[in-house]
């Protein structure tokens, strides 16, 4: 029993966790978080009130609902590698590792206590976030499964993010460094790889069908991109760009298996995060030379 309640709830949660809420950096960063939404999501509706805007409810809920679903998605991508890409770089920083280590907690232990402190703060703020969602409810146009689909979007996202950010803290000595590298990762996998899957869709000669132009399906790449992700689980993104047909992707995993692109990016963020957690349990259970202190 007591091993068991060491994996789901240990010191290192219950410390991170006192550390993390009770500091009013804590409370700011998640009125920030709130006031950039809220300030987004006025300016949506004051563009919508007019009277080009009468009996277009549903039309000004399904935007509203898409912008402040990209803008969430990008204060995530921002804040998620801040919270946990310290997370054992500062300890070494702060030469407290090494007391860490000698504790009864295990390598798991350690690794999974310090992803459950990190992620914490960010399920916060998108949960916190449902009220600001629940307005596009007013004007229609959006169904409760969309915003379920956006929403296990956001927490892959996070869980992929908040790992990867883990393992280069496990990786380096210095939070700087920690962070520079983990914002990079952020940010090639979310617009790099969109951009180059873009790139890849654009055609060298133009198909044409009965209905006009064909827009070939996106390339396995995509489902690993949270962005296109994304935009796969909104309704109605479609617009005769290179985007039409986003909702589905061909030869998932490599297989012959078509399924929707947000599905396949989740179930491999899943993955990857699960191979980044072996691996960081790994590097904290055998130190290696060096990711030492000084004098040990």
């Amino acid at each position: 029993m007591i091993r068991a309640r060491g994996i789901v709830y240990n010191s290192v949660i219950d410390k991170e966790l006192r550390t993390r809420m009770r500091g009013w950096r804590s409370i700011a960063v998640l009125m920030g978080y709130m006031a950039v939404l809220g300030i987004i999501a006025i300016a949506v509706l004051v563009q919508q009130v007019g009277p080009s805007a009468a009996g277009q409810s549903s039309q000004a809920g399904l935007q509203l609902y898409e912008v402040l679903c990209i803008f969430q998605l990008l204060l995530i991508l921002f804040v998620t590698p801040a919270t946990t890409a310290s997370a054992i770089s500062g300890e070494r920083q702060r030469q407290t590792w090494d007391l860490l280590r000698v504790t009864h907690l295990s390598s798991f232990g350690i690794v999974w206590g310090k992803l459950v402190a990190g992620l914490a703060f960010n399920l916060l703020l998108i949960f916190g976030s449902l009220p600001l969602f629940s307005l596009v409810f007013l004007f229609g146009g959006v169904a409760p499964d969309d915003i379920l689909h956006t929403y296990v979007v956001f927490l892959a996202t996070v869980l992929l993010l908040g790992m990867s950010s883990l393992f280069i803290s496990a990786l380096t000595r210095r939070v700087a460094a920690s962070m520079v590298i983990s914002n990079i990762v952020a940010l090639a996998i979310s617009v790099g790889i969109g951009l180059f899957t873009i790139y890849l869709e654009q055609p060298t000669r133009p198909q044409f069908g009965p209905n006009g132009p064909i827009v070939p399906p996106l390339t396995p790449l995509a489902q690993i991109d949270p962005l296109i992700a994304l935009l796969s689980a909104l309704p109605n993104t479609t617009g005769g760009t290179v985007l039409d047909g986003i909702g589905q992707i061909h030869h998932a995993f490599g297989l012959h298996v078509t399924m929707p692109l947000w599905g396949a990016f989740c179930l491999l963020a899943i993955l990857i995060s699960a191979v980044l957690f072996l691996l960081t349990a790994a590097l904290v259970r055998s130190s290696p030379r060096w990711l030492r202190t000084e004098g040990t």
